[in-house]
């Protein structure tokens, strides 16, 4: 049995490009996204033009200070004890851009202090639990559940109302939703395309292997 090499390395090098192809179409929105030039914004050159010319999984970094009267958690059940939660999220507005804008961070970072945040923005009600987030974070605060419990109790009757007033709030489904630290690199984009291109090729050629190598 006689291997033909330029034959099987013509046939691999035809395997790698059409793998190539194949990998960089399905990750070629990745990929612009990554080369895309990240969109800075600040209060202070904030404006309706700025608004408008921010479009769905544009990278943005933005300068603002998490509303925590405008806030909702994510959580899941901790892996240690099947019956407690732990929260993996939160979704916060920011001070500076009224209802404009929600940032999904880390428990870590949900100070209320003003911060810098960066990562794609996506419309708010996307996903499975996208329109369930935005109408918690448009209903008035409850003293009455349990996370709040502690705070009832240093509160009189009016300064709840008042609270729960001000944390009424009015996100639509135009609200661009802020993923922070989630972001695309090019670089990482291409090596996650050269990766499965390689991993594809070597299965096409194993799977095709009679052909490739001329075997008989």
């Amino acid at each position: 049995m006689k291997i033909n090499i330029f034959r099987a390395l013509f046939w691999i090098l035809l395997l790698a490009i059409l793998s190539t192809g194949v990998i960089y179409f399905f990750n070629q929105t990745a990929l612009t996204n990554a080369s895309n030039p990240v969109k800075v914004i600040s209060s202070d050159n904030y404006t309706d033009v700025i608004k408008n010319n921010i479009d769905f999984e544009d990278v943005i970094e933005i300068t603002g200070t998490p509303n925590l009267l405008n806030q909702v958690s994510q959580e899941s059940l901790a892996q240690d004890n099947r019956s407690d939660k732990k929260i993996d999220y939160y979704y916060v507005g920011l001070k500076e851009y009224g209802f404009d804008f929600v940032v999904k961070v880390k428990p870590g970072k949900l100070i209320a202090e003003k911060q810098n945040f960066k990562g794609r923005v996506v419309s708010l009600v996307q996903g499975e639990f996208g329109s369930r987030i935005k109408n918690s974070l448009n209903k008035p605060i409850s003293f009455e559940d349990s996370v709040n419990s502690e705070a009832a109790n240093e509160l009189d009757a009016e300064s709840k109302t008042q609270i729960a007033d001000r944390s009424v709030a009015t996100f639509t489904n135009s609200t661009f939703l802020l993923l922070d630290g989630e972001n695309e690199d090019s670089s990482q984009v291409v090596l996650n395309i050269a990766f499965w291109a390689i991993i594809l090729t070597v299965f096409l050629a194993t799977l095709l292997r009679k052909w490739v190598f001329g075997l008989r």
